[in-house]
C-alpha cells in the first residue's frame, strides 16, 4: 500500500521506515515514535488507529545519493550570484561609455 501511494519500487523497502506516535503522547518529549518493524507492530497500529481517530502513519525514506562524496553544485558561488562563467567571458568593460 505505501509503495503504491508513494510510487516506490519493492527493492527500496530496506530504506523505508514506518512509525506512529499516539496523539496523547505527542506533547511528551520522553516517548519516541513506535516503529513498525514487523506484522505484529502493524497489527497493533491498525488496531490503535481504529480506536483513535487522530493516529497518523509516518513514512521515512532514506534516499541514497549516487556519489555522496561529489557535490553537484558550486560551493564557491554565492546563492545571490546570478552570473555564470559564460556571461563573465562574454562581458567586457568599455571605459569610454
Amino acid at each position: 500500500m505505501v509503495l503504491e501511494d508513494f510510487g516506490m519500487e519493492k527493492d527500496s523497502l530496506d530504506d523505508l521506515e514506518l512509525s506512529y506516535l499516539p496523539a496523547e503522547l505527542i506533547n511528551t518529549s520522553t516517548c519516541p515514535p513506535v516503529i513498525i518493524a514487523n506484522d505484529r507492530h502493524l497489527k497493533s497500529f491498525v488496531g490503535f488507529s481504529k480506536r483513535s481517530v487522530s493516529t497518523r502513519l509516518c513514512v521515512a525514506y532514506k534516499v541514497k545519493a549516487e556519489n555522496p562524496n561529489e557535490a553537484d553544485f558550486d560551493l564557491n558561488k554565492s546563492p545571490a550570484d546570478s552570473n555564470t562563467d559564460e556571461e563573465e567571458e562574454n562581458s567586457f568593460y568599455r571605459g569610454d561609455e
